[in-house]
């Protein structure tokens, strides 16, 4: 994905969502560490939004949490987080860092995270 245009790259990240939404788990344990650094990447809102629900829905399978802090993925999600402070929406970075907390911490349970 890093060799893309743009669009296609942005695109490309909303598809793996859509896809990820609907695999089997055994699928979403085996992912190559090479998903997380290219959802590490803010292409755009929508496709940075879009990539902070793979990461979320990811995270509790297999050994993805620590393929998630390798790519870089956890600094970059706390970044996009701490950014909405600037844009008035306090009331929903603090839920959001806790279900990322319990994203990281629960192996069993699978958290969903509401951006907007």
């Amino acid at each position: 994905m890093q060799r893309g245009m743009y669009e296609s790259r942005a695109y490309a990240t909303l598809l793996l969502k859509n896809i990820l939404e609907v695999a089997d788990p055994m699928h979403i344990m085996n992912l190559k560490p090479l998903v997380f650094t290219e959802v590490s990447d803010r292409i755009s809102d929508k496709a940075t939004k879009a990539a902070l629900h793979i990461l979320v829905n990811i995270c509790p399978w297999g050994r993805n949490r620590h393929k998630t802090v390798e790519a870089g993925a956890i600094s970059v999600m706390i970044e996009l987080l701490m950014d909405e402070i600037t844009h008035s929406k306090i009331d929903n970075v603090g839920s959001n860092l806790a279900l990322l907390s319990l994203n990281l911490n629960a192996p069993y349970k699978i958290h969903s995270i509401h951006m907007e």
